[in-house]
């Protein structure tokens, strides 16, 4: 397999080379079969023993707890194991822990029905009040819910047991997607620690930062989709290197978003590369907040003119990166070709704006980078430091931990630091409930005009006015730039040759009911 591309699992539940029924002499689901008709026919059977294989996914970011928000490399191996949501995103919305959804004509209120028969691990049934609970706790932003500027906006009630509603003031066309994110959790378990949620497997041990393993949940409500595999272990690996090393020995079946740099050497040993359409961009993150190095837009501008894209993309990615400009990615409606013309790496541009913004005798900027969270950005940034010593800026390198890294950015103490976004390619207004872009940024960028820019487009139902709005957003922040897109970031699972059926959906987090292993 030549690249990433020709692996391509944009329609979600595209498995690969799934092996044909009639070669499995057995699986979970005709075993289940069998016994329901024997039950059927009043046959009286011993209790079983869950039988299956196991399943093993390395990860290398470290997992302490279980609350599945917000979604970032830490969690999307997992998600889909334990939880499910109301929709699943297919290509669009497809029915999951919701039957059905009514939108009104102006897109703002959606009444949702409830599959009836879903049951918590524990056997509590699914509720409406229940739903609205969770609506309710990922509004409050101290939960650090994927989409809370957006749904705090709204109301919800428990229409009955399985009807909900949500009421927004302003027209509410992304809502569906953000459902596709939000997964739902009984609120009365811990759900730090020992969540309870309707999802294929259910937790079997949790040891914070160490490993955490799941088992089938023979009572799952999609009986269509009970997994073969029995248990699926995640053994959590302190870098890159040591993931690598056991993926090769058969240790793990499959490694979490392998540095990029290595993908060469995986496909020479026969892994199959699992992608889809990026939906983000690797980034700068600069803080933007009054009194920053960085807070001089010029200043951000400068430095974006100081990286050398392409070189980042064949070098740290072996070309398996975009070069961009675009914060929307290029398979976004909203993507605007012309600042991609623009881009380009130029030092005399980058030093004019340094001087225009009043640093023509130099500046020093502190830069945040993680070996484990981003190994190719980190791999890139003493190139881009070598750069930006030729315009006079001292680029000051610290490396962190994944722990530590997010930390600073959450406590506001950084200037610049390497991550990626994801949201892209969805529609427009979902790009902007993650803390990358949302009103309540993370780079602490304040703008009422942007505000008004927001709720213009999130507020126009036409469309295609829509889209040229969120054009326009677009370029607005190519000239403020508080983040700087480098190159399309795709979400990238290293599988072992003899595992099959392993997916992904659009958000890059992963599925295993219908892993089939040997």
């Amino acid at each position: 397999m030549s690249s990433v591309e020709e692996i391509n699992l944009f329609t979600t539940r595209n498995t690969g080379n799934i092996a044909p029924a009639s070669l499995k002499t057995l699986t979970r689901r005709s075993l289940l079969t069998g016994l329901s008709m024997a039950l059927a026919l009043g046959c009286s059977l011993p209790a079983l023993a869950q039988e299956g294989p196991t399943l093993t996914v390395g990860i290398s970011t470290p997992v302490n707890q279980l609350i599945p928000h917000s979604v970032f490399q830490g969690t999307m191996p997992w998600i889909h194991t334990m939880y499910d949501a109301l929709v699943f995103w297919d290509g669009g919305p497809t029915p999951q822990l919701a039957e059905s959804w009514e939108m009104s004509e102006d897109s703002r209120t959606l009444t949702v029905k409830l599959r009836q028969g879903v049951t918590f691990h524990d056997g509590k049934p699914l509720t409406a009040q229940i739903v609205v609970d969770n609506l309710t706790w990922a509004t409050d932003p101290a939960n650090n819910v994927t989409g809370n500027a957006f749904l705090k906006t709204g109301t919800f009630t428990a229409v009955d047991d399985h009807t909900v509603k949500l009421e927004f003031p302003i027209p509410a066309p992304q809502i569906l997607t953000v459902l596709a994110v939000l997964p739902i959790m009984d609120l009365t378990s811990d759900i730090v620690s020992q969540p309870n949620g309707t999802g294929p497997f259910k937790l079997a041990e949790f040891i914070p930062g160490t490993s955490m393993s799941y088992v089938r949940n023979d009572d799952y409500w999609d009986k269509d989709r009970l997994p073969d595999v029995a248990r699926i272990n995640f053994p959590m690996y302190p870098d890159n290197a040591s993931l690598m090393a056991a993926l090769s020995s058969g240790q793990v079946q499959i490694l979490a978003f392998p540095d990029f740099r290595q993908l060469s050497v995986l496909e020479g040993q026969g892994m199959q590369l699992v992608s889809q359409d990026p939906p983000g961009n690797w980034m700068l993150r600069f803080n933007a907040a009054e009194g920053s190095a960085v807070a001089d837009p010029r200043v951000r501008t400068a430095i974006s003119y100081a990286i050398n894209r392409p070189v980042f993309s064949q070098l740290m990615t072996g070309g398996k990166s975009t070069p961009t400009c675009s914060h929307f990615p290029p398979a976004s409606p909203a993507y605007t070709p012309e600042i991609d013309e623009a881009c380009e790496y130029n030092l005399d541009k980058a030093k004019a704006l340094l001087t225009e913004a009043g640093f023509g005798d130099g500046l020093t900027v502190e830069y945040l980078a993680g070996s484990v969270r981003q190994p190719e950005l980190t791999g890139y940034v003493p190139i881009l430091q070598e750069d930006l010593a030729k315009i006079g800026v001292t680029l000051a390198i610290e490396d962190l931990s994944s722990q530590a890294l997010g930390d600073r950015v959450q406590q506001d103490n950084f200037q610049v630091a390497g991550d990626w976004y994801p949201w892209g390619i969805f529609d427009p207004a979902v790009f902007f409930i993650g803390p990358s872009f949302a009103p309540n940024n993370l780079s602490n960028f304040t703008d009422p005009a942007y505000l008004d820019m927001l709720t213009a487009a999130q507020s126009e139902v036409d469309q295609n006015v829509r889209i040229e709005l969120y054009k326009d957003i677009n370029r607005y922040l190519a000239e403020q730039n508080f983040i700087v897109p480098i190159g399309t970031r795709p979400y990238i699972y290293a599988v072992r040759p003899e595992v099959t059926g392993f997916g992904l959906d659009p958000f890059g987090m992963a599925f295993y009911n219908d892993v089939a292993m040997p």
